[in-house]
């Protein structure tokens, strides 16, 4: 339908979403960002950004963001492999290293610890310069016991690769 200005306004009446309006064209480009399209995306994304506010979801992830930082971090002692926990939020990363003082990227570990993690059933990915950075960014909504499982298995995988010689 037609909004009063002329633009497209989709959506379902209780969640009216101008094309457009929620998501920028990457700067200096005449392209859409490869999310904009679709009218279904885009009433989710109206109906999420309603049930944002109401689920608290900002501090939840905050809270529980920073206590998986911290219980990574608290593992550098044991997991020589850890070089680097950082992130904000549920964004967290956990960059690995062969050797802490040259900080030699392991990159076949953090591929080894990915794989580990996705055959028992948690999805992380691996990215940075060395592809040596295991990113967990688990959805806003994840309950407590469901992170907890991320970080053990993230853990076993980081003993597995020791076990099986990838590590450095």
């Amino acid at each position: 339908m037609l909004a009063g200005d002329g633009s497209c306004l989709l959506g379902h009446d209780d969640y009216p979403v101008r094309r457009g309006s929620v998501l920028a064209r990457p700067a200096g480009t005449n392209r859409p960002h490869a999310f904009r399209a679709g009218e279904t995306g885009l009433v989710l994304l109206a109906v999420g950004e309603r049930n944002f506010e109401e689920l608290n979801l900002r501090e939840r992830s905050a809270d529980k963001g920073a206590a998986l930082k911290a219980r990574l971090e608290g593992l550098m002692t044991e997991q020589t492999l850890i070089g680097e926990v950082r992130g904000r939020g549920l964004m967290v990363g956990v960059e690995l290293v062969e050797d802490r003082t040259t900080k030699k990227p392991a990159s076949a570990a953090a591929r080894f610890v990915r794989q580990y993690c996705l055959d028992h059933g948690v999805l992380i990915g691996v990215g940075g310069n060395f592809a040596s950075v295991l990113r967990v960014q688990p959805p806003l909504v994840i309950s407590q016991l469901r992170l907890d499982n991320v970080s053990v298995t993230i853990v076993d995988g980081l003993e597995a690769a020791k076990k099986a010689g990838v590590a450095g």
